[in-house]
């Protein structure tokens, strides 16, 4: 999914936290978003996702404005993950089912999807009560489950240890390989960005941003 972001501008009352001219994002790209804390990076992942809409300027889709199609083709992680207290199978399913999936493929889907991210064994368990990193995995095997053309992530490691980190990376890069979606990956690392983008922007104070140069 190819993403154009023009002339926005983003406040807070009279606060301004994010202004630029123009960003155009390819598809297929997996493009590193890194910058300070407060520098507006979540900010522009969260125009983008449609969680905020009071802004000036436009955020074009393949090129068209944001539908109800473009909607059910993208998903968000957020840093903290927000849990259905069900099961993680119920977990898994619950976006295939609200976007019409058949309860066959859904369930299909799930276990295939519980199995490479080593869930198969907390399936009846609540979600709600996994510790944070078996529940960060989960967060990302779900937004996987409906296939995103844009996967976007609000700092996916950012309350999880080491090992997970290096687990949830591992899944990003098969999932990209596997895929091509377009994935957005906000992250106060540069290192993480390093290693998994194909792009990386800087944004410095709202207001600017440097594109880095390809790995």
């Amino acid at each position: 999914m190819k993403i154009e972001c023009r002339n926005i501008r983003k406040s807070y009352g009279e606060t301004e936290i994010l202004r630029f001219s123009e960003l155009v994002i390819p598809s297929g790209a997996f493009l590193g978003i890194i910058g300070e804390n407060g520098s507006g990076k979540s900010t522009l992942l969260h125009l983008i996702a449609g969680l905020d809409d009071r802004y000036e300027g436009t955020i074009q889709f393949d090129g068209q404005e944001r539908n109800r199609t473009h909607a059910q083709q993208m998903t968000l992680v957020m840093q903290k993950p927000y849990m259905l207290k069900r099961s993680v199978l119920h977990n898994l399913t619950y976006p295939l089912e609200i976007r019409g999936i058949d309860k066959q493929e859904r369930l299909k889907r799930a276990r295939d999807t519980a199995e490479r991210y080593g869930l198969l064994a907390l399936l009846s368990q609540r979600a709600d009560r996994l510790s944070g990193g078996e529940m960060q995995k989960l967060n990302l095997a779900r937004a996987e489950m409906i296939r995103p053309r844009l996967l976007m992530l609000d700092e996916p490691t950012a309350n999880v240890d080491k090992a997970y980190t290096k687990i949830i990376e591992m899944h990003l890069r098969d999932y990209y390989e596997k895929e091509k979606p377009t994935i957005l990956l906000v992250t106060h690392s540069g290192e993480q960005a390093a290693r998994l983008c194909n792009r990386v922007i800087h944004v410095k104070r709202g207001k600017e941003y440097a594109i880095l140069p390809n790995n």
